[in-house]
């Protein structure tokens, strides 16, 4: 994921407006701090990028707005790192499934339209309408299930 511009952070405040939420100045320096991080962050992965960047926003507002951006649909929850829920920006144009290991966190993304379209056709013969789409895998990575062999 690359830095994005001021128009795509004016976008997703107009998606927190139409939720409901109002536009704030600190979620729009959270905006933009996500806007900024490669891949999966944490909390406080997204705390020390604002510290970083010298925008004062407290830690009980960033993790107000990181769950209202999840529930909104903004953000998706995806795997823990050392017990911590990580984020990624949620993409229309771009999904994908996660391997998360449970044992060190780390996710790896799988880009398998074969595994969307069966999902979602399944989906779809029910009579569901679908709206979004998640898949998580969660076990040990390759590194952690040698760990866990003693080899």
């Amino acid at each position: 994921m690359t830095p994005r511009s001021g128009d795509d952070t004016s976008f997703l405040l107009f998606t927190l407006a139409g939720a409901g939420s109002r536009r704030t100045r600190q979620r729009a320096r959270i905006l933009r701090a996500i806007l900024s991080m490669d891949g999966h962050f944490t909390v406080r992965d997204l705390l020390d990028t604002l510290a970083r960047e010298g925008e004062a926003v407290s830690r009980p507002t960033v993790y107000r707005c990181v769950k209202l951006l999840a529930n909104c649909g903004i953000l998706t929850p995806v795997g823990y790192s050392e017990g911590t829920r990580q984020f990624e920006l949620s993409r229309t144009d771009e999904r994908h499934a996660h391997l998360a290991c449970i044992s060190c966190g780390a996710v790896t993304e799988v880009h398998s339209g074969e595994i969307e379209a069966a999902a979602l056709a399944e989906a779809r013969k029910g009579g569901f309408l679908p709206l979004d789409f998640t898949f998580e895998i969660r076990g040990l990575c390759p590194s952690c299930r040698r760990n866990s062999e003693g080899g």
